[in-house]
Formats: structure tokens, C-alpha cells, sequence
């Protein structure tokens, strides 16, 4: 799996369906929010 934000702003428009702008017009604190939970989602899924 590639990395980075684009792979995690894939993630979040895949699964929410909330498009790369929106995330990035988003504060700082709620973007690094999506960003973690997506990064903990997909860790826990590649473990399965």
C-alpha cells in the first residue's frame, strides 16, 4: 500500500465520501484527527 496523505485522503473520500478539499479546508487539529483515525483503521485492518 502506497503512503502518505494522498493514500490517506483516498482512505477518507473512499469510506466517508468527504472529497480531499473539504478535508483540507478542515483546522488543522480536526485534519490531523481524520488522518490518525484513518492511519489506526487501516493498520488494524492489514493485521487481520
Amino acid at each position: 500500500m502506497a503512503g502518505g496523505k494522498s493514500t490517506l485522503l483516498h482512505q477518507i473520500f473512499q469510506r466517508q465520501g468527504i472529497p480531499p478539499d473539504e478535508v483540507m479546508d478542515k483546522p488543522a487539529g480536526v485534519r490531523a484527527f481524520m488522518f490518525a483515525s484513518t492511519m489506526i483503521r487501516l493498520e488494524q485492518q492489514s493485521r487481520r
